[in-house]
C-alpha cells in the first residue's frame, strides 16, 4: 500500500474523484492489459475546508510482472494549478518452491 496526502486550504468544499488515465499503445501489435490491479480506497468523496485526507492506493495481482497504471485526481472546483498525475508501480512475484531441489 502506498499513500498520497491532500490538505484543502480554502473555504470551500472540494468534490474530487481519482481516475485511471487510458493505457496507450506504444507499438501496434502492442497488448493492453485490462485487468485490475491497482486500487483507491477512497476514490471520489469530498475533503472539507481544513480537512486533511490520506487517499490509499493498493496493489494485488495474481500474475507474476512488473505493473504500472497512471491516475489523475478530478477535482471540482477546478484547481488554479493543475496537479501532476501519480505513477504507481506494483512488482508481482512468485516463489519458487522446488528451489531446495535444485541445489
Amino acid at each position: 500500500m502506498d499513500s498520497v496526502t491532500a490538505k484543502n486550504i480554502g473555504s470551500s468544499a472540494i468534490y474530487y474523484v481519482w481516475k485511471k488515465t487510458p493505457k496507450q499503445k506504444h507499438f501496434e501489435m502492442s497488448y493492453i492489459d485490462k485487468q485490475e490491479r491497482f486500487f483507491c480506497h477512497h476514490a471520489k468523496n469530498v475533503i472539507k475546508p481544513g480537512e486533511v485526507i490520506n487517499f490509499i492506493f493498493s496493489f494485488k495481482s495474481s500474475v507474476t510482472g512488473i505493473f504500472t497504471e497512471t491516475w489523475e485526481l478530478d477535482l471540482l472546483p477546478k484547481n488554479l494549478k493543475p496537479l501532476p498525475p501519480i505513477r504507481l508501480k506494483g512488482h508481482a512475484i512468485t516463489t519458487d518452491p522446488n528451489t531446495e531441489f535444485r541445489d
